[in-house]
Protein backbone atom coordinates (compact mmCIF):
# COMPACT_ATOMS: atom_id res chain seq x y z
CA UNK A 1 0.00 0.00 0.00
CA UNK A 2 1.99 2.50 0.61
CA UNK A 3 4.62 1.39 -2.36
CA UNK A 4 1.71 2.55 -4.40
CA UNK A 5 1.17 5.33 -2.56
CA UNK A 6 4.98 6.99 -3.14
CA UNK A 7 4.21 5.57 -7.14
CA UNK A 8 0.56 7.53 -7.52
CA UNK A 9 2.95 10.70 -5.24
CA UNK A 10 5.24 10.58 -7.98
CA UNK A 11 3.16 10.17 -10.96
CA UNK A 12 0.98 13.29 -10.20
CA UNK A 13 4.17 15.40 -9.28
CA UNK A 14 5.35 14.71 -12.72
CA UNK A 15 1.78 15.08 -13.91
CA UNK A 16 2.11 18.70 -12.60
CA UNK A 17 5.07 19.81 -14.58
CA UNK A 18 3.08 19.34 -17.46
CA UNK A 19 5.36 17.51 -19.85
CA UNK A 20 5.09 13.64 -20.26
CA UNK A 21 7.25 11.11 -22.00
CA UNK A 22 6.08 9.22 -24.79
CA UNK A 23 5.06 5.99 -22.66
CA UNK A 24 2.32 7.07 -20.40
CA UNK A 25 1.64 3.57 -18.36
CA UNK A 26 4.01 4.80 -15.27
CA UNK A 27 1.85 7.59 -14.85
CA UNK A 28 -1.47 6.07 -15.96
CA UNK A 29 -1.26 2.81 -13.66
CA UNK A 30 -0.46 4.00 -10.67
CA UNK A 31 -3.09 7.14 -10.42
CA UNK A 32 -6.00 4.41 -11.71
CA UNK A 33 -4.52 2.06 -9.12
CA UNK A 34 -4.84 5.23 -6.44
CA UNK A 35 -8.02 5.67 -7.55
CA UNK A 36 -9.05 2.37 -7.32
CA UNK A 37 -7.66 1.33 -3.91
CA UNK A 38 -6.93 4.10 -2.11
CA UNK A 39 -7.77 3.64 1.75
CA UNK A 40 -7.12 7.17 2.61
CA UNK A 41 -9.61 9.79 1.15
CA UNK A 42 -7.33 12.79 0.50
CA UNK A 43 -4.83 10.42 -0.88
CA UNK A 44 -7.11 9.30 -2.94
CA UNK A 45 -9.08 12.79 -4.01
CA UNK A 46 -5.52 14.19 -5.26
CA UNK A 47 -4.84 11.49 -7.30
CA UNK A 48 -8.35 11.61 -8.58
CA UNK A 49 -7.10 15.71 -9.22
CA UNK A 50 -3.81 14.10 -10.61
CA UNK A 51 -5.14 11.73 -13.18
CA UNK A 52 -8.06 14.40 -14.64
CA UNK A 53 -4.83 16.88 -15.40
CA UNK A 54 -3.06 13.83 -17.28
CA UNK A 55 -6.43 13.16 -18.81
CA UNK A 56 -6.57 17.02 -20.09
CA UNK A 57 -2.95 16.95 -21.30
CA UNK A 58 -3.63 13.45 -23.27
CA UNK A 59 -6.32 15.10 -25.27
CA UNK A 60 -4.19 16.22 -28.28
CA UNK A 61 -2.17 12.83 -28.35
CA UNK A 62 -2.18 10.86 -31.32
CA UNK A 63 -3.09 7.95 -30.40
CA UNK A 64 -5.00 9.04 -27.28
CA UNK A 65 -5.26 7.15 -24.08
CA UNK A 66 -8.33 9.41 -22.89
CA UNK A 67 -11.17 7.24 -24.21
CA UNK A 68 -10.16 4.25 -22.61
CA UNK A 69 -9.51 5.89 -19.24
CA UNK A 70 -12.40 7.72 -18.85
CA UNK A 71 -14.23 4.19 -19.82
CA UNK A 72 -12.49 2.93 -16.59
CA UNK A 73 -13.36 5.89 -14.48
CA UNK A 74 -16.96 5.76 -15.41
CA UNK A 75 -17.13 1.95 -14.80
CA UNK A 76 -15.45 2.18 -11.47
CA UNK A 77 -18.13 4.79 -10.79
CA UNK A 78 -20.67 2.32 -11.60
CA UNK A 79 -19.28 -0.82 -10.01
CA UNK A 80 -20.46 -0.61 -6.50
CA UNK A 81 -23.79 -2.60 -5.91
CA UNK A 82 -24.89 -0.18 -3.13
CA UNK A 83 -25.11 3.03 -5.18
CA UNK A 84 -25.80 1.24 -8.73
CA UNK A 85 -28.14 -1.97 -8.64
CA UNK A 86 -27.37 -4.29 -11.21
CA UNK A 87 -29.87 -5.21 -13.80
CA UNK A 88 -29.99 -8.77 -13.95
CA UNK A 89 -30.52 -9.10 -10.00
CA UNK A 90 -33.96 -9.34 -8.54
CA UNK A 91 -34.89 -8.41 -5.18
CA UNK A 92 -33.50 -11.05 -2.87
CA UNK A 93 -29.92 -10.27 -4.82
CA UNK A 94 -30.04 -6.74 -3.94
CA UNK A 95 -31.44 -7.34 -0.27
CA UNK A 96 -28.37 -9.81 0.13
CA UNK A 97 -25.99 -7.58 -1.15
CA UNK A 98 -27.64 -4.54 0.98
CA UNK A 99 -27.11 -6.45 4.41
CA UNK A 100 -23.49 -8.18 2.76
CA UNK A 101 -22.72 -4.10 2.57
CA UNK A 102 -24.26 -3.20 5.87
CA UNK A 103 -22.47 -6.98 7.57
CA UNK A 104 -18.61 -5.52 6.39
CA UNK A 105 -16.31 -3.64 8.79
CA UNK A 106 -15.87 0.20 6.83
CA UNK A 107 -15.98 0.60 3.35
CA UNK A 108 -16.18 -1.98 0.48
CA UNK A 109 -13.65 -2.65 -2.27
CA UNK A 110 -16.31 -1.45 -4.88
CA UNK A 111 -16.91 1.53 -2.10
CA UNK A 112 -14.12 2.83 -2.42
CA UNK A 113 -13.48 2.36 -6.26
CA UNK A 114 -16.48 4.25 -6.49
CA UNK A 115 -15.69 7.10 -4.12
CA UNK A 116 -12.01 7.94 -6.26
CA UNK A 117 -13.63 7.28 -9.72
CA UNK A 118 -16.47 9.94 -8.56
CA UNK A 119 -13.72 12.45 -7.38
CA UNK A 120 -11.98 12.17 -10.39
CA UNK A 121 -15.46 12.80 -12.76
CA UNK A 122 -15.70 15.82 -10.26
CA UNK A 123 -12.42 16.47 -11.27
CA UNK A 124 -13.23 16.06 -14.89
CA UNK A 125 -15.73 19.05 -14.39
CA UNK A 126 -13.27 21.72 -13.01
CA UNK A 127 -10.11 20.71 -14.95
CA UNK A 128 -12.33 20.79 -18.84
CA UNK A 129 -15.19 23.56 -17.45
CA UNK A 130 -17.37 24.55 -20.75
CA UNK A 131 -15.31 22.17 -22.62
CA UNK A 132 -16.11 19.00 -20.79
CA UNK A 133 -18.35 17.26 -23.29
CA UNK A 134 -16.46 18.16 -26.45
CA UNK A 135 -12.88 17.32 -25.24
CA UNK A 136 -14.06 14.22 -23.38
CA UNK A 137 -17.20 12.33 -25.54
CA UNK A 138 -16.77 9.33 -23.93
CA UNK A 139 -17.85 10.52 -20.55
CA UNK A 140 -21.18 12.51 -22.26
CA UNK A 141 -21.72 9.11 -24.99
CA UNK A 142 -21.74 7.27 -21.66
CA UNK A 143 -24.73 9.39 -20.47
CA UNK A 144 -26.60 10.59 -23.54
CA UNK A 145 -26.84 6.96 -25.88
CA UNK A 146 -28.52 4.67 -23.28
CA UNK A 147 -30.60 7.36 -22.03
CA UNK A 148 -31.69 9.85 -25.42
CA UNK A 149 -30.01 7.83 -27.70
CA UNK A 150 -27.75 10.09 -28.95
CA UNK A 151 -23.75 10.91 -29.46
CA UNK A 152 -21.29 11.00 -31.77
CA UNK A 153 -20.21 7.05 -32.21
CA UNK A 154 -24.39 6.07 -32.29
CA UNK A 155 -25.45 4.64 -35.55
CA UNK A 156 -28.72 5.14 -37.34
CA UNK A 157 -30.14 1.77 -36.60
CA UNK A 158 -28.37 0.68 -33.52
CA UNK A 159 -29.77 -1.28 -31.24
CA UNK A 160 -31.57 -1.00 -27.81
CA UNK A 161 -29.09 -0.01 -25.10
CA UNK A 162 -28.53 -2.53 -22.42
CA UNK A 163 -30.72 -2.36 -19.39
CA UNK A 164 -27.63 -2.02 -17.02
CA UNK A 165 -26.37 0.74 -19.37
CA UNK A 166 -29.41 2.53 -18.44
CA UNK A 167 -28.80 2.06 -14.52
CA UNK A 168 -24.74 3.45 -15.00
CA UNK A 169 -26.30 6.30 -16.88
CA UNK A 170 -28.54 7.20 -14.52
CA UNK A 171 -25.84 7.16 -11.58
CA UNK A 172 -23.62 8.94 -13.76
CA UNK A 173 -26.03 12.00 -14.43
CA UNK A 174 -26.65 11.86 -10.50
CA UNK A 175 -22.82 12.83 -10.31
CA UNK A 176 -21.86 14.58 -13.36
CA UNK A 177 -25.00 15.92 -13.91
CA UNK A 178 -25.62 17.51 -10.60
CA UNK A 179 -22.27 19.16 -10.91
CA UNK A 180 -22.85 20.92 -14.03
CA UNK A 181 -25.86 22.24 -13.55
CA UNK A 182 -25.40 23.50 -9.84
CA UNK A 183 -26.22 27.30 -9.64
CA UNK A 184 -23.79 27.89 -6.81
CA UNK A 185 -21.00 25.78 -7.26
CA UNK A 186 -18.90 24.94 -3.91
CA UNK A 187 -15.67 25.04 -6.09
CA UNK A 188 -15.17 26.32 -9.20
CA UNK A 189 -16.98 28.70 -12.08
CA UNK A 190 -20.42 27.31 -12.96
CA UNK A 191 -20.99 26.24 -15.96
CA UNK A 192 -21.97 28.30 -19.69
CA UNK A 193 -26.13 27.81 -19.92
CA UNK A 194 -25.59 25.64 -22.98
CA UNK A 195 -24.14 23.24 -20.79
CA UNK A 196 -26.37 22.90 -18.42
CA UNK A 197 -29.51 23.53 -21.23
CA UNK A 198 -27.40 20.11 -22.88
CA UNK A 199 -27.08 18.30 -19.31
CA UNK A 200 -31.05 18.95 -18.43
CA UNK A 201 -32.09 17.90 -21.22
CA UNK A 202 -31.13 14.03 -20.37
CA UNK A 203 -33.65 14.35 -17.33
CA UNK A 204 -36.62 14.09 -19.28
CA UNK A 205 -36.00 10.91 -20.99
CA UNK A 206 -34.14 9.04 -17.77
CA UNK A 207 -37.74 9.94 -15.87
CA UNK A 208 -39.55 7.90 -18.53
CA UNK A 209 -36.89 5.05 -18.63
CA UNK A 210 -37.11 5.03 -14.99
CA UNK A 211 -40.71 4.38 -15.05
CA UNK A 212 -41.42 2.69 -17.97
CA UNK A 213 -43.56 -0.71 -17.38
CA UNK A 214 -41.19 -2.78 -18.54
CA UNK A 215 -38.03 -0.98 -16.51
CA UNK A 216 -36.20 -4.00 -14.50
CA UNK A 217 -36.07 -3.66 -10.80
CA UNK A 218 -32.74 -2.52 -10.52
CA UNK A 219 -33.90 0.64 -12.74
CA UNK A 220 -37.38 1.42 -10.47
CA UNK A 221 -34.93 1.05 -7.32
CA UNK A 222 -32.94 3.84 -8.62
CA UNK A 223 -35.84 5.69 -9.81
CA UNK A 224 -37.05 5.15 -6.19
CA UNK A 225 -33.70 6.81 -4.42
CA UNK A 226 -33.58 9.42 -7.17
CA UNK A 227 -37.39 10.28 -6.35
CA UNK A 228 -36.44 9.91 -2.13
CA UNK A 229 -33.55 12.33 -3.04
CA UNK A 230 -35.79 14.74 -4.94
CA UNK A 231 -38.48 14.54 -1.92
CA UNK A 232 -35.30 15.16 1.12
CA UNK A 233 -34.36 18.46 -1.49
CA UNK A 234 -37.81 19.92 -1.17
CA UNK A 235 -38.32 19.86 2.43
CA UNK A 236 -34.85 21.23 2.68
CA UNK A 237 -35.99 24.08 0.28
CA UNK A 238 -38.79 24.96 2.42
CA UNK A 239 -39.08 27.94 5.06
CA UNK A 240 -40.84 26.25 8.03
CA UNK A 241 -41.13 26.49 11.80
CA UNK A 242 -42.17 22.56 11.60
CA UNK A 243 -40.55 19.33 10.37
CA UNK A 244 -42.16 18.47 7.66
CA UNK A 245 -42.35 15.49 5.80
CA UNK A 246 -42.15 14.74 1.81
CA UNK A 247 -43.64 11.83 -0.15
CA UNK A 248 -43.17 12.03 -4.03
CA UNK A 249 -44.35 9.10 -6.11
CA UNK A 250 -45.41 8.62 -10.04
CA UNK A 251 -49.38 9.09 -11.13
CA UNK A 252 -51.41 8.64 -7.58
CA UNK A 253 -50.24 7.16 -4.35
CA UNK A 254 -52.43 6.76 -0.78
CA UNK A 255 -50.89 8.28 2.52
CA UNK A 256 -52.76 7.45 5.80
CA UNK A 257 -51.32 10.32 8.11
CA UNK A 258 -52.79 13.15 10.39
CA UNK A 259 -51.39 16.26 9.80
CA UNK A 260 -51.63 19.59 11.47
CA UNK A 261 -53.64 21.51 9.85
CA UNK A 262 -52.79 24.00 7.06
CA UNK A 263 -49.92 22.52 6.50
CA UNK A 264 -50.61 20.33 3.88
CA UNK A 265 -49.05 21.55 0.25
CA UNK A 266 -50.17 18.67 -2.86
CA UNK A 267 -48.68 19.21 -5.90
CA UNK A 268 -48.51 17.44 -9.27
CA UNK A 269 -46.12 18.15 -12.45
CA UNK A 270 -47.68 17.54 -16.05
CA UNK A 271 -45.04 15.54 -17.12
CA UNK A 272 -45.40 11.75 -18.60
CA UNK A 273 -45.86 10.20 -16.36
CA UNK A 274 -47.34 12.39 -13.82
CA UNK A 275 -45.12 13.14 -10.81
CA UNK A 276 -46.86 13.92 -7.69
CA UNK A 277 -45.34 15.79 -4.66
CA UNK A 278 -47.35 15.57 -1.08
CA UNK A 279 -45.64 17.51 2.29
CA UNK A 280 -46.99 18.08 5.47
CA UNK A 281 -45.81 18.74 9.27
CA UNK A 282 -47.13 15.83 11.91
CA UNK A 283 -48.74 17.10 15.32
CA UNK A 284 -46.55 16.53 18.67
CA UNK A 285 -47.58 13.61 20.20
CA UNK A 286 -49.78 14.91 23.21
CA UNK A 287 -52.33 16.55 20.50
CA UNK A 288 -52.82 13.21 19.22
CA UNK A 289 -56.84 12.52 19.63
CA UNK A 290 -56.80 8.95 17.88
CA UNK A 291 -54.77 5.88 16.07
CA UNK A 292 -56.34 6.65 12.88
CA UNK A 293 -59.59 7.47 11.63
CA UNK A 294 -59.35 5.58 8.67
CA UNK A 295 -59.76 6.36 4.89
CA UNK A 296 -61.92 9.30 4.85
CA UNK A 297 -61.11 12.82 5.75
CA UNK A 298 -62.18 14.36 8.94
CA UNK A 299 -61.50 18.04 10.74
CA UNK A 300 -61.60 19.79 13.77
CA UNK A 301 -59.43 22.45 15.29
CA UNK A 302 -56.26 20.47 15.49
CA UNK A 303 -56.13 17.40 13.50
CA UNK A 304 -56.99 16.31 9.87
CA UNK A 305 -56.63 12.46 8.52
CA UNK A 306 -56.29 11.97 5.16
CA UNK A 307 -55.91 8.97 2.44
CA UNK A 308 -55.86 9.40 -1.14
CA UNK A 309 -56.98 6.49 -3.84
CA UNK A 310 -54.14 4.94 -5.96
CA UNK A 311 -54.97 4.91 -9.99
CA UNK A 312 -51.71 3.05 -11.76
CA UNK A 313 -51.36 -0.69 -13.37
CA UNK A 314 -47.50 -1.54 -13.83
CA UNK A 315 -45.72 -4.91 -12.81
CA UNK A 316 -42.68 -4.45 -10.58
CA UNK A 317 -40.75 -5.36 -7.19
CA UNK A 318 -40.53 -3.53 -4.41
CA UNK A 319 -38.42 -0.54 -4.32
CA UNK A 320 -36.29 0.74 -1.13
CA UNK A 321 -37.61 3.84 -0.33
CA UNK A 322 -36.21 4.54 3.12
CA UNK A 323 -32.11 4.70 3.71
CA UNK A 324 -30.65 1.80 5.61
CA UNK A 325 -29.69 3.25 8.20
CA UNK A 326 -33.27 4.51 9.39
CA UNK A 327 -34.83 0.79 7.94
CA UNK A 328 -32.15 -0.94 10.46
CA UNK A 329 -33.70 1.40 13.50
CA UNK A 330 -37.10 -0.63 13.59
CA UNK A 331 -37.02 -3.39 15.99
CA UNK A 332 -37.88 -7.00 14.60
CA UNK A 333 -41.45 -6.12 17.27
CA UNK A 334 -42.27 -3.40 15.00
CA UNK A 335 -41.68 -5.60 11.83
CA UNK A 336 -43.67 -8.46 13.42
CA UNK A 337 -46.65 -6.42 14.30
CA UNK A 338 -46.80 -4.82 11.06
CA UNK A 339 -46.83 -8.19 9.26
CA UNK A 340 -49.19 -9.26 11.43
CA UNK A 341 -51.75 -6.37 11.34
CA UNK A 342 -51.42 -7.03 7.38
CA UNK A 343 -52.37 -10.41 7.62
CA UNK A 344 -55.19 -10.41 9.65
CA UNK A 345 -56.42 -7.86 8.03
CA UNK A 346 -56.03 -9.08 4.81
CA UNK A 347 -57.80 -12.39 6.50
CA UNK A 348 -60.54 -10.32 7.72
CA UNK A 349 -61.55 -9.20 4.41
CA UNK A 350 -62.48 -12.42 3.08
CA UNK A 351 -61.50 -11.56 -0.46
CA UNK A 352 -58.29 -13.04 -1.73
CA UNK A 353 -59.49 -13.97 -5.34
CA UNK A 354 -60.00 -9.99 -5.56
CA UNK A 355 -58.99 -9.50 -9.47
CA UNK A 356 -60.58 -6.07 -10.57
CA UNK A 357 -57.96 -3.10 -10.17
CA UNK A 358 -60.37 -1.10 -8.22
CA UNK A 359 -61.32 -3.76 -5.42
CA UNK A 360 -57.57 -4.60 -4.92
CA UNK A 361 -57.17 -0.72 -3.97
CA UNK A 362 -59.87 -0.33 -1.99
CA UNK A 363 -58.44 -3.43 -0.63
CA UNK A 364 -55.03 -1.42 0.27
CA UNK A 365 -56.33 0.99 1.56
CA UNK A 366 -57.94 -0.72 4.56
CA UNK A 367 -55.03 -2.94 4.81
CA UNK A 368 -53.23 0.32 5.12
CA UNK A 369 -55.64 1.78 7.76
CA UNK A 370 -55.01 -1.77 10.04
CA UNK A 371 -51.20 -1.17 9.46
CA UNK A 372 -51.42 2.05 11.04
CA UNK A 373 -53.96 1.40 13.72
CA UNK A 374 -52.17 -1.66 14.68
CA UNK A 375 -48.82 0.56 14.83
CA UNK A 376 -50.14 3.21 16.87
CA UNK A 377 -51.36 0.82 19.75
CA UNK A 378 -48.65 -1.33 19.85
CA UNK A 379 -46.32 1.70 19.64
CA UNK A 380 -47.76 4.58 21.15
CA UNK A 381 -46.89 8.36 21.92
CA UNK A 382 -46.10 9.43 18.44
CA UNK A 383 -48.00 9.41 15.36
CA UNK A 384 -47.25 6.35 12.60
CA UNK A 385 -47.56 7.53 9.18
CA UNK A 386 -48.38 5.04 6.45
CA UNK A 387 -48.14 5.36 2.68
CA UNK A 388 -48.88 2.75 0.22
CA UNK A 389 -48.52 2.70 -4.01
CA UNK A 390 -48.29 -0.49 -6.28
CA UNK A 391 -44.93 -2.34 -6.09
CA UNK A 392 -44.34 -1.39 -9.87
CA UNK A 393 -44.20 2.31 -8.87
CA UNK A 394 -41.30 3.90 -7.40
CA UNK A 395 -42.20 6.03 -3.98
CA UNK A 396 -39.82 8.16 -2.30
CA UNK A 397 -40.19 9.31 1.33
CA UNK A 398 -38.29 11.96 2.81
CA UNK A 399 -39.55 11.88 6.55
CA UNK A 400 -38.52 14.39 9.14
CA UNK A 401 -35.14 14.51 10.55
CA UNK A 402 -36.37 13.17 13.77
CA UNK A 403 -37.74 10.28 12.80
CA UNK A 404 -36.86 7.14 14.78
CA UNK A 405 -38.17 4.48 12.85
CA UNK A 406 -39.00 3.48 9.52
CA UNK A 407 -40.59 0.05 7.91
CA UNK A 408 -41.10 -1.38 4.11
CA UNK A 409 -43.30 -4.20 3.31
CA UNK A 410 -44.42 -5.53 0.78
CA UNK A 411 -47.99 -7.77 0.51
CA UNK A 412 -49.30 -9.22 -2.60
CA UNK A 413 -49.22 -5.98 -5.47
CA UNK A 414 -48.69 -3.18 -2.82
CA UNK A 415 -45.90 -2.10 -1.16
CA UNK A 416 -46.35 -0.48 2.13
CA UNK A 417 -44.07 2.15 4.62
CA UNK A 418 -44.60 3.27 7.61
CA UNK A 419 -42.50 5.94 10.14
CA UNK A 420 -42.53 7.09 13.45
CA UNK A 421 -42.41 10.45 14.59
CA UNK A 422 -44.44 13.42 16.35
CA UNK A 423 -43.10 16.50 15.89
CA UNK A 424 -41.51 18.55 18.93
CA UNK A 425 -43.53 21.50 20.78
CA UNK A 426 -43.01 24.62 20.08
CA UNK A 427 -40.34 26.44 21.78
CA UNK A 428 -41.02 29.93 23.77
CA UNK A 429 -40.16 31.85 20.88
CA UNK A 430 -41.85 29.76 17.92
CA UNK A 431 -45.42 29.86 20.03
CA UNK A 432 -44.96 33.78 19.81
CA UNK A 433 -44.48 33.58 15.87
CA UNK A 434 -40.97 35.28 16.85
CA UNK A 435 -39.11 32.57 14.99
CA UNK A 436 -39.22 31.16 12.14
CA UNK A 437 -35.89 30.62 10.49
CA UNK A 438 -33.92 27.39 9.58
CA UNK A 439 -30.88 26.20 11.67
CA UNK A 440 -28.29 28.30 9.69
CA UNK A 441 -30.25 31.50 10.18
CA UNK A 442 -30.20 30.40 13.90
CA UNK A 443 -26.93 29.45 13.66
CA UNK A 444 -25.28 33.20 11.72
CA UNK A 445 -27.47 34.61 14.40
CA UNK A 446 -25.79 33.32 17.61
CA UNK A 447 -22.29 33.64 15.95
CA UNK A 448 -23.03 37.34 14.91
CA UNK A 449 -24.38 37.39 18.98
CA UNK A 450 -20.93 36.45 20.15
CA UNK A 451 -18.98 38.77 17.92
CA UNK A 452 -21.02 41.76 19.13
CA UNK A 453 -20.55 40.65 22.99
CA UNK A 454 -16.86 40.37 22.36
CA UNK A 455 -16.63 43.65 20.37
CA UNK A 456 -18.69 45.45 22.75
CA UNK A 457 -16.11 44.13 25.61
CA UNK A 458 -13.36 45.26 24.16
CA UNK A 459 -14.63 49.00 23.12
CA UNK A 460 -16.10 48.90 26.95
CA UNK A 461 -12.34 48.12 28.08
CA UNK A 462 -10.69 50.52 26.54
CA UNK A 463 -13.26 53.25 26.24
CA UNK A 464 -14.83 53.04 29.84
CA UNK A 465 -14.14 52.58 33.37
CA UNK A 466 -15.48 50.09 35.64
CA UNK A 467 -18.25 51.98 37.50
CA UNK A 468 -19.96 52.94 33.94
CA UNK A 469 -18.31 56.40 33.13
CA UNK A 470 -16.68 57.35 30.18
CA UNK A 471 -12.81 57.34 30.12
CA UNK A 472 -11.40 61.32 29.37
CA UNK A 473 -7.83 62.30 30.03
CA UNK A 474 -6.63 65.51 31.14
CA UNK A 475 -6.08 66.66 27.70
CA UNK A 476 -8.88 66.17 26.56
CA UNK A 477 -10.75 67.58 29.13
CA UNK A 478 -9.40 70.98 28.01
CA UNK A 479 -9.35 70.80 24.62
CA UNK A 480 -12.19 72.90 23.10
CA UNK A 481 -13.53 71.80 20.00
CA UNK A 482 -15.85 73.66 17.33
CA UNK A 483 -18.64 72.27 15.42
CA UNK A 484 -17.02 73.75 12.06
CA UNK A 485 -13.65 71.51 13.40
CA UNK A 486 -15.72 67.88 14.18
CA UNK A 487 -19.32 68.02 13.05
CA UNK A 488 -19.91 65.15 15.02
CA UNK A 489 -18.22 65.58 18.04
CA UNK A 490 -21.36 67.34 19.71
CA UNK A 491 -22.83 64.04 19.26
CA UNK A 492 -19.86 61.54 20.62
CA UNK A 493 -19.68 62.42 24.20
CA UNK A 494 -23.60 61.80 24.79
CA UNK A 495 -23.28 58.54 23.41
CA UNK A 496 -20.29 57.36 24.42
CA UNK A 497 -21.37 57.93 27.59
CA UNK A 498 -24.64 56.41 26.87
CA UNK A 499 -23.39 53.08 26.07
CA UNK A 500 -20.67 52.84 28.98
CA UNK A 501 -23.53 53.01 31.14
CA UNK A 502 -25.84 50.45 29.03
CA UNK A 503 -23.26 48.30 29.40
CA UNK A 504 -23.39 47.07 33.03
CA UNK A 505 -27.09 46.58 32.95
CA UNK A 506 -26.96 44.58 30.14
CA UNK A 507 -23.90 42.42 30.95
CA UNK A 508 -26.35 40.21 33.10
CA UNK A 509 -28.73 39.39 29.95
CA UNK A 510 -25.45 39.09 27.65
CA UNK A 511 -23.79 36.23 30.43
CA UNK A 512 -27.02 34.53 30.52
CA UNK A 513 -27.43 34.40 26.60
CA UNK A 514 -23.58 33.20 26.78
CA UNK A 515 -24.54 30.48 29.55
CA UNK A 516 -27.11 29.01 26.99
CA UNK A 517 -25.45 29.06 24.28
CA UNK A 518 -22.63 27.21 25.61
CA UNK A 519 -24.53 24.93 27.51
CA UNK A 520 -26.37 23.67 23.59
CA UNK A 521 -23.14 23.40 21.94
CA UNK A 522 -21.77 21.30 25.25
CA UNK A 523 -24.73 19.22 24.97
CA UNK A 524 -24.62 18.66 21.43
CA UNK A 525 -20.81 17.99 21.84
CA UNK A 526 -21.91 15.13 24.43
CA UNK A 527 -24.72 13.71 22.34
CA UNK A 528 -21.91 12.85 19.59
CA UNK A 529 -19.46 11.89 21.89
CA UNK A 530 -21.91 9.36 23.24
CA UNK A 531 -23.24 8.22 19.52
CA UNK A 532 -19.59 7.75 18.69
CA UNK A 533 -18.89 5.40 21.97
CA UNK A 534 -21.95 3.48 21.01
CA UNK A 535 -21.22 3.17 17.87
CA UNK A 536 -17.96 1.73 18.25
CA UNK A 537 -19.48 -0.38 21.16
CA UNK A 538 -21.63 -1.81 18.10
CA UNK A 539 -18.56 -2.34 16.45
CA UNK A 540 -16.89 -4.25 18.64
CA UNK A 541 -19.80 -6.58 19.82
CA UNK A 542 -20.98 -7.35 16.13
CA UNK A 543 -17.14 -7.84 15.34
CA UNK A 544 -16.81 -10.38 18.95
Amino acid sequence: RLHGSALAAAAGAAVAFGALPPKLNPFIQPLMGSVRRETDAPLQARSAKSLASLIKLCVGRTPSPVSKIVGNVVALACADPAETPRAEWDDDAMAVAAAAAAAHEGPTESAIARRGAEACLLALCEVFGDALYEQVPRLWEAMSVPLAGVGESLGAAAAPPPKQAVVDACQLLRRVGARVAELNPGSGAPFAEAVKEKTLALLEPAFAKATAKDADPATQRAASAALAALAAATTSLLQSKHELHCVVGVDDFAVNVSYKKKSLVYLRADIKPALRVLTYASLPAAESREANRGAHVCEDDETTTTTTTPDVTNTRSGPSVFPASLLQSASSAAYVAARAALDDAAAGLNDATVSKKEEKERRAVALSHALRSSLQASFPDAHWHVAHDWRSNPLGVAPATSTTRALEITKDDFVYVAWRHASRPPGFFNALGLVAADRDTLTLARRSFLVVVLAYAMWFNSMCDPDGSAKMSEKEKQQRWSLRDAPLRSAEDPLTATLCAAAPRAAPFALVALTLMGGNYAMGLARRVAAHAAGRNARKSKKA
